[in-house]
């Protein structure tokens, strides 16, 4: 999985890799490095001959013939619903589905994606597992000070039961340890971005953060195991950017997909994705997202939000999880108020300035791949 690194050191969480440099190295900074190694032996200035169903197919039997038992994490939506069509399609066992709903909140995981999953099942000896985000496990992790900055630590961002996790509790399972198993994501869409004349890709490491302690995590789309796919689908939006926006001055899909929810869904038919099963969930998900944060900054000095829009959002947090989410909170506003931390990640440009919220830090790119004019 991908991680980042600073003078010989690895580590899976950004504040991690913060803390210990500011401390060690203080004139250095960190990388980030999503498969670099395996990514760099490849020429990205040429699209892939193979078609992306082609790819796809190629993906799904390479994933059968590595593990002997797979975990699929199904939501229904776009990356997920493409991977389910082709292990469908090839009529390819899936060991076990994992898909997990919100009955307290709307947070875009309804029930309703649980019956879509029976529905569409073509295989009667899987294992469906449907998970409740509304409990939080008894050993959810706290993340106080101390771990959010130990070497060894994963990087939780939102204080909310989420995919994380609902893996590690299938981690734990005897079915899972006792078998060459992994846990397959539909995980992530590519960032492209143009630049004086010139396409390029490359990775931002926020959306991997959560994921990248865990080896036994696989994903479907960014792989080392065949970078064709990946590149293929960078080739297939760059076409579309190319056609449909021509952009004249810098642009980048991250930026432009924030922008305004139908360009989420439209960058998802660029790249040759299903539709969302549940177009309802689809809606209420990046709503929730957009609607609810946390600002540890504010949290600690309220006079710092730039509007009352900007002060911490109580939404997400359901009354089982006030209890672990003191100490969780703490660990955040101790690094917030850590001197030595916040100066180094403002001297790096993580924070804008000292009153810049951690939890909204500048993330880091991993290296860029030149994808042609």
């Amino acid at each position: 999985m991908p991680f980042f690194y600073i003078n010989h050191n690895k580590f899976f969480s950004p504040f991690s890799a913060f803390a210990w440099a500011a401390a060690n190295t203080p004139d250095m900074r960190p990388t980030f490095n999503c498969f670099d190694e395996e990514f760099s032996k490849f020429d990205w200035t040429k699209e892939p001959e193979a078609s992306w169903e082609s790819l796809l197919e190629a993906r799904a039997l390479q994933l059968r013939e590595k593990y002997d038992y797979i975990v699929f994490f199904l939501s229904g939506g776009t990356d997920s619903r493409t991977m389910f069509r082709i292990f469908k399609k090839l009529n390819i066992h899936i060991d076990e589905i994992v898909t997990t709903y919100h009955k307290l909140r709307n947070q875009g995981y309804s029930e309703k994606a649980l019956q879509w999953v029976k529905d569409s099942m073509y295989d009667p000896t899987t294992r469906l597992t449907f998970m409740c985000r509304d409990k939080v496990p008894e050993d959810y992790p706290t993340i106080a000070s101390d771990h959010m900055v130990d070497s060894d630590a994963y990087y939780r961002e939102l204080p909310i039961v989420g995919s994380v996790d609902t893996a590690k509790i299938i981690r734990d399972t005897p079915r899972f340890k006792n078998a060459k198993s992994c846990i397959l994501l539909g995980l992530e869409k590519p960032l492209v971005q143009f630049k004086n004349g010139r396409w390029s890709t490359t990775h931002m490491n926020k959306v991997f953060s959560p994921w990248m302690k865990f080896d036994e995590h696989e994903m479907f789309y960014i792989t080392p195991d065949m970078p064709e796919l990946h590149i293929k689908q960078t080739h297939m939006l760059k076409r579309y950017a190319k056609q449909f926006i021509a952009p004249t001055s810098d642009w980048d899909s991250d930026i432009w997909t924030a922008e305004k929810i139908e360009n989420q869904f439209t960058l998802a038919r660029w790249l040759g994705l299903e539709p969302d099963a549940i177009f309802e969930n689809a809606i209420n998900q990046r709503k929730f997202w957009r609607e609810n944060h946390m600002n540890i900054a504010a949290m600690l000095d309220p006079s710092i939000a730039k509007s009352t829009d900007d002060l911490p959002s109580s939404a997400m947090i359901l009354p089982d999880f006030e209890h672990k989410l003191t100490r969780y909170l703490e660990g955040f506003k101790l690094i917030q108020t850590d001197k030595t931390i916040i100066d180094y990640m403002v001297r790096m440009g993580f924070l804008n300035s000292p009153t810049h919220s951690i939890d909204r830090y500048n993330g880091m790119y991993s290296k860029s791949y030149d994808l042609g004019a």
